[in-house]
């Protein structure tokens, strides 16, 4: 949840930038650092072919329904060192489901937290999320040559899934290799994103005057903030455990499982922030932003857990803010039948899924003792993730709000 403009920033004195009309053209895309077959440039149509970037500061922006992310940072020694983490309230209806819909809106926002900043560096990664967005795991036949893999998988995944393949970009990750039947076999995880929503932030790119290095989504960046994490830290307690990683966004809640670091399985819920908003919206007869506030003040003053002992003890209260309170706590509840009916899903599909344990990040994750909450109505420890090891920040000040901004971390390993 962010309550002002630049609730995080390293240097939040800078003023606001100009809101210029933008000027570019449009390239052609790729996505997550997979190299253009067609061409001599590297990942996302990057302007300086075969420059290393191993070690350089780099932006990268995650770009949300309601809130746009920058964090400025780099990777060296497997850690990642960072100056800047910002955010921002998007313009109303610019993105919808990931999708720019509003250019001038969205590069306004992005030229906005550059400038707060002081950002000059050109270099940008750009992490989204969707639902449209496709992840499934699969096994295909050992192959030497790539591009007979995504041959394979492309195959695969239109035979399986109702889609038009050739309107999606495709990145293929080797997981592990095994014989069945003689045959030497590759269990890969595949990411699709449609081309549609690739577009755009390309355009954004080119017109922000900034250099496309790669493109992500977000369930892959935490997953490399995992490994990193891991690789850095031998005693890491992500080490050797099924994990539950939920974004907690304001549209939706992002429910992703990692096994070791390594991506098992993920679904969208169609619970988020929004839905604390309509009910105190409601309820008070207020703005939907009006109710944000409330919303905040709310979710950082009341533990969760004292709301339920306050609720149990005036029962028959009409006291307004107790009503409220009422909505809120039932609105909590949805969230929880709602993660509990994907965690269900997840291990009755196999007994060999099993959970470990559940760490929180995103804007709901600030909701006071929401973990605690959690971790009484899921049976499953629970818990806010606030330490990674292998991230420095330059300024101690910037970790109070880090958990929104683990996906634009993790999008900086490349």
């Amino acid at each position: 949840m962010f309550k002002s403009r630049a609730s995080a920033s390293s240097n939040p004195s800078k003023k606001e930038g100009s809101r210029r009309a933008p000027k570019g053209k449009l390239d052609r895309p790729v996505m997550m650092g997979a190299p253009d077959k067609h061409s001599k440039k590297s990942s996302f149509g990057a302007k300086k072919p075969g420059k290393s970037r191993a070690g350089k500061p780099v932006a990268v922006f995650d770009v949300g329904s309601k809130t746009s992310k920058v964090v400025v940072g780099k990777v060296k020694d497997n850690r990642i060192y960072i100056d800047v983490l910002d955010g921002i309230i998007n313009p109303k209806s610019c993105i919808d489901d990931g999708k720019i819909v509003d250019h001038h809106g969205v590069y306004s926002t992005i030229k906005e937290l550059l400038n707060n900043n002081g950002v000059k560096l050109r270099d940008a990664v750009f992490t989204v999320d969707s639902r449209e967005i496709l992840r499934r795991e699969m096994d295909i036949a050992d192959v030497a040559k790539a591009e007979d893999r995504m041959g394979l998988v492309s195959y695969e995944m239109g035979q399986y899934l109702p889609i038009d393949t050739t309107s999606y970009v495709m990145q293929l990750k080797v997981i592990s290799a095994y014989e069945e039947e003689r045959a030497r076999k590759l269990k890969v995880s595949v990411g699709a994103v449609p081309k549609n929503l690739i577009e755009p932030y390309v355009k954004l790119t080119d017109d922000a005057g900034l250099e496309r290095v790669a493109m992500d989504i977000n369930s892959n960046s935490i997953e490399k903030l995992i490994n990193l994490e891991i690789a850095s830290n031998p005693r890491s307690s992500l080490k050797d455990k099924n994990i539950v990683f939920i974004d907690m966004g304001h549209s939706y809640f992002n429910i992703s499982i990692f096994g070791n670091g390594r991506y098992l399985f993920n679904k969208i819920v169609e619970v988020g922030g929004v839905n604390l908003d309509n009910a105190i919206a409601e309820r008070m007869g207020v703005s939907e932003d009006e109710a944000e506030v409330i919303k905040i003040k709310n979710g950082t003053t009341y533990s969760v857990m004292d709301i339920i002992y306050h609720l149990h003890e005036t029962p028959d209260s009409n006291n307004l803010n107790d009503l409220v309170l009422k909505d809120s706590l039932s609105t909590l509840d949805e969230w929880a039948n709602e993660i509990s009916q994907v965690l269900k899903y997840y291990t009755t599909r196999n007994r060999k899924n099993t959970i470990d344990e559940i760490c929180l990040y995103g804007g709901c994750s600030f909701i006071k003792g929401i973990d605690e909450y959690f971790e009484k109505k899921l049976s499953l420890p629970t818990r806010c993730f606030y330490k990674f090891e292998s991230v420095r920040l330059s300024n101690h000040e910037l970790n109070d709000n880090i958990l929104n901004y683990l996906n634009a971390i993790g999008a900086l390993i490349r």
